[in-house]
């Protein structure tokens, strides 16, 4: 399952520390960052494991950022 996050990203340097750090705390299989979208896009591909919002939201607070879920 793709999760997708708008966020307060917006430097790459930052964007890349995230994506990284994610890739350690959590089982995903992917994850990246689209920072020329006006809402900062962060993509999860859970593939089978799942993760609620609250927990992406409260790693990206963790960095002192702002992320809330995009409904379909």
């Amino acid at each position: 399952m793709i999760r997708i996050f708008a966020t307060s990203v917006t430097n790459s340097r930052l964007a890349r520390k995230i994506e990284k750090d994610f890739l350690n705390t959590f089982i995903v299989k992917e994850v990246n960052f689209d920072l020329e979208d006006r809402d900062n896009i962060f993509r999860v591909d859970t593939a089978e494991n799942e993760i609620c919002a609250e927990k992406v939201k409260h790693f990206f607070r963790m960095f002192g950022i702002q992320a809330f879920e995009l409904e379909d």
